[in-house]
């Protein structure tokens, strides 16, 4: 074997041990890589430092309390000098009543920039909605909520007041009244801090809360009125009892008041002579005031009760002018048996869903005659069809009398407020119309006058159509448009089409006269075109 040969046989081997040392640290480096990759997230993440993220989506303006946020794991390479670390224990206690100044996302890391503290400037200015202002109210442990009301809370802010208003006798009378002056106010800020060596809250002299231009003005002049007091609201909502209220008197809260107040009664009075069976409306009564100590046994007492509950009340017996209305002879809505009374022998009760626009917007009370008119859609299912669905409005049902209606009052205003019900008298084969006619459309009310006149007999009634309403439409339908887009060639032959407008126009050809048998009997009708 020559030099040369053997040479180059060694080169080789070391060419091919070379080879296989690289491929061994390769597969050696990758078998490290997968083996890290399979080891568990919990175990690669030991080093990993946890950061304060938010727990939801946080608007601008939230105030920040426990429930916000939350401590998640993070790369170290990715930690900013912004985050919140979990190194310290305090980050979470800096947060709670903190206001976020910008938009946070579900699970993205909340950074200083990001949030403003109370204190710092620029909080309030944070935490405001858009246009919205913050006033302050001074407050003490009783009217305050005792520090049970926190930034973010929602509160309703009461004001109490002393009025007075001289009596008969020529002297003064106080009355002590408190009323519910603004609703649902969110709390920005409260002046309280915490007692690190009793560990107890204690309860600062100020309450920053949100409020518009107009409720800001109102709150300026209720301190100068009375004392403002909190209340806090629940988290959960109860919509049937939280009804806007009227105020309540010292009368309301003290026994011994209401019975001083009736030394000189004012009790309910008939206006006029009201038959039995009558449903009272506020111009059937009245309150007369009577001596200083007379008996007002078995009457109806202004201090007991209101006129709101008195309206649609039902009068078992008749009652002259100006004498009393005894509590035992009325029967008020919503007690047992009121719809059974009120009702005619042989009649029925039906309810119908109304709004405030079908309602009358709320002036129709109990007692009153109305209409009943039905709006419905019918499909037109001719070969060419001018218009469909067409659209009907009739009244199918008249002076029917209206037992009771769901109504209350708005205490701000002092006007009724419609419901979503109201309760008809009806015959049997009424009531089952009614039923079907809600199933059809739409059910509106119409209020009769009093004394109710009809001002055309109930055979020459007609219902009223799409095109009735419309004359814009029933022009485009018959005529056509594009002929006279001005609608101004064709007033006069417009003005004949008759009310309805469902009759096809009359043309300048001659009309054609056809045959039609019904049964064995012809007649000659005119067509036309």
């Amino acid at each position: 074997m020559t030099l040369a040969r053997i040479l180059l046989l060694v080169a080789a081997l070391a060419v091919a041990g070379l080879t296989a040392y690289l491929v061994k640290g390769f597969l050696d480096e990758k078998e490290n890589e997968l083996a890290e990759a399979r080891q568990p997230v919990e175990e690669r993440q030991v080093a990993a430092i946890e950061v304060l993220v938010a727990d939801r989506d946080l608007p601008a303006g939230t105030i920040l309390n426990p429930d916000h946020f939350r401590w998640q794991a993070w790369p170290d390479e990715g930690i900013n000098e912004q985050y919140f670390l979990h190194e310290s224990d305090t980050a979470s206690e800096e947060l709670t009543g903190a206001a976020v100044r910008r938009a946070i996302s579900a699970g993205e890391p909340i950074t200083r920039n990001r949030v403003v503290k109370p204190g710092e400037a620029g909080f309030l200015a944070g935490v405001l909605s858009a246009g919205m202002r913050a006033a302050t109210i001074e407050v003490d442990e009783e009217s305050g909520g005792a520090g049970f009301i926190l930034p973010g809370d929602r509160v309703d802010i009461v004001m109490t007041q002393e009025a007075q208003q001289e009596n008969a006798a020529g002297g003064v009378d106080r009355k002590i009244v408190s009323e519910t002056i603004l609703r649902d106010i969110r709390v920005l800020a409260i002046d309280q801090t915490f007692n690190d060596i009793d560990d107890q809250t204690r309860v600062g002299s100020t309450v920053t809360i949100e409020l518009t231009s107009k409720e800001a003005e109102g709150l300026a002049v209720a301190k100068r009125m009375g004392t403002i007091s909190l209340a806090l609201r629940s988290l959960t909502r109860r919509p049937e009892i939280e009804e806007p209220t009227p105020f309540t008197s010292d009368e309301e809260v003290s026994r011994f008041l209401r019975v001083r107040s009736s030394a000189v009664p004012r009790v309910l009075v008939a206006k006029h002579a009201l038959p039995a069976g009558t449903l009272m409306r506020d111009t059937d009564f009245m309150w007369l005031q009577l001596e200083t100590g007379a008996d007002v046994e078995g009457m109806i007492v202004e201090a007991y009760v209101s006129e709101a509950s008195l309206r649609g009340a039902y009068l078992k017996e008749d009652v002259d002018a100006n004498h009393p209305i005894l509590s035992n002879k009325v029967i008020r809505p919503g007690e047992q048996g009121f719809i059974v009374a009120a009702m005619t022998p042989g009649m029925r009760a039906i309810s119908v869903s109304i709004n405030q626009v079908s309602g009358v917007s709320g002036f129709v009370s109990p007692g009153d005659r109305v209409d009943l008119m039905l709006t419905h859609e019918v499909n037109d299912n001719s070969e060419s069809p001018l218009l469909n669905p067409r659209r009907f409005t009739e009244t199918i049902l008249t002076d029917l009398k209206l037992l009771a209606i769901e109504q209350t009052i708005d205490p701000t205003t002092g006007k009724p407020v419609i419901g979503q019900t109201v309760t008809l008298e009806v015959t049997p084969t009424q009531s089952e119309m009614v039923s079907l006619a809600g199933t059809m459309g739409q059910i509106s009310l119409a209020l009769r006058s009093v004394p109710s006149v009809e001002l055309r007999p109930a055979n020459e009634r007609e219902m009223v159509s799409d095109l009735a309403v419309s004359p814009a439409l029933r022009d485009f339908l018959i005529r056509g448009t594009l002929k006279d887009p001005n609608l101004l060639k064709r007033r006069a032959e417009l003005s004949n089409l008759g009310s309805q407008g469902d009759a096809v126009a009359a043309s300048v050809d001659p009309p054609k006269q056809v045959r039609i048998y019904r049964a064995n009997q012809g007649s000659t009708v005119q067509v036309r075109r």
